[in-house]
């Protein structure tokens, strides 16, 4: 059983600007104060059993889990008005931000919208994985009962989604392997600003998912190789209501291979690329339908290497190269920004100090310091981009009792 807490407060401040040209000019228009406030109370609990039916073993599970959320928000804006240039940009002054904005009070904030969600969400599962032929097939069958209730949009709704996948040990080193899965999911939140409907929070739905492929383990290296397709609901603002809605889907397919071992000792490797390919549909435009999703890489990959060093036992070298495809800016696909690679290079030292175990580890992000757009998509009302992180030093320490 799991029983836990959670309690989250923040405070953010953002400012928004349009880009006027290729040039890299932009206007800075206002800026948005958010305070969030959630509480959140989870909890887990389960049993299972083992027993022998004929040929075939079982391990039976049922689990039970759930999460009770409180969330509170205020939300402001204020007036600014600068120039800048994306590519030269200048340093503006803070604007002045009466702390006022920032309280959940009512009664002494005049400057913020407000709004309350209370949500409960809980499931009950029943799952059992049998085994036969020497555990040469493994078949797993089960469902799981879901509920939402969200007593402010007046639903409360329930349903049942079935899982099952199938392995097949083709020998000792290659399995094959399918799975099917529905899923019955939260439905998208409106924004909490700038839209007609604020917070609103939509009807759960059902998507369904397909994964099919192979595993391989020969000796000092292992990997898979796997296709897969999922659904889901595309949410927008109407441009002539502003209302925020749920208008079509998006459809995702893909291959993803992973490949891990220890050509030699003391020396770990581990890839994996990701080809996905996107499409948006029934959007109620025919032009955009087919195109691309929005925040969406075509292409995934990475490459790590650890290495032990033998001179020093518990030092551990190692090093990351991440490669992000392309990604389009807006679902008409006639804006993207680049692909990028990164590299990452880090160390790890483990030691002990008398009966206690401790674990430091220093890391630098984005070693050469690059300068990329890591993320780009569309909000309601504006497009956006996320700018990839500078080169960055971590250090940390942990302590194993």
């Amino acid at each position: 059983a799991k029983l836990g807490w959670k309690d989250y407060d923040q405070r953010r401040i953002r400012v928004y600007q349009r880009i006027s040209g290729p040039e890299g000019n932009f206007v800075g228009n206002s800026v948005t104060t958010q305070r969030f406030v959630q509480d959140t109370t989870a909890w887990e609990i389960g049993t299972r059993a083992t027993f022998n039916t004929g040929p075939f073993s079982h391990v039976f599970v049922i689990a039970y889990s759930g999460f009770y959320t409180q969330f509170d928000f205020a939300g402001g804006s204020l007036p600014i008005s600068y120039e800048s240039n994306i590519f030269n940009p200048i340093r503006v002054a803070r604007p002045d931000i009466p702390e006022e904005i920032f309280s959940l009070d009512r009664s002494e904030n005049s400057l913020a919208s407000f709004f309350v969600l209370e949500q409960t969400n809980s499931g009950i599962s029943f799952i059992d994985t049998i085994k036969a032929f020497d555990d040469r097939l493994v078949l797993v069958v089960g469902a799981r009962r879901q509920g939402f209730e969200v007593p402010a949009f007046n639903y409360d709704e329930e349903a049942w989604t079935p899982i099952s996948s199938i392995v097949g040990k083709i020998n000792d080193n290659f399995s094959l392997y399918a799975t099917y899965s529905e899923a019955f999911q939260q439905g998208p939140t409106a924004p909490l600003q700038g839209v007609a409907n604020p917070g609103e929070i939509f009807s759960p739905f059902t998507t369904e998912s397909f994964e099919g492929g192979v595993k391989f383990d020969i000796g000092r290296v292992g990997g898979s190789l796997a296709a897969f397709q999922t659904e889901l609901p595309a949410a927008r603002t109407n441009p002539e209501t502003n209302i925020f809605e749920i208008v079509g889907g998006e459809l995702y397919r893909g291959l993803e291979f992973i490949a891990f071992g220890e050509p030699t000792p003391g020396l770990n490797l581990i890839s994996g690329i990701v080809l996905l390919d996107t499409e948006l549909q029934n959007t109620g435009n025919a032009a955009l339908d087919g195109n691309f999703t929005t925040a969406t890489s075509d292409v995934l990959a990475s490459f790590s290497a650890e290495y032990d060093i033998e001179a020093i036992p518990g030092f551990t070298v190692r090093s990351t190269v991440i490669h992000t495809g392309r990604q389009f800016l807006d679902q008409a696909n006639e804006q993207r920004i680049p692909s990028s690679t990164r590299v990452d290079l880090g160390a790890r030292y483990s030691f002990d100090i008398g009966d206690t175990r401790m674990i430091t580890r220093f890391d630098i992000q984005n070693v050469s310091d690059l300068d990329y757009w890591s993320s780009a998509g569309q909000t309601p009302g504006r497009e956006w981009l996320a700018r990839g992180e500078p080169r960055t030093f971590l250090f940390s320490a942990s302590v194993l009792f």
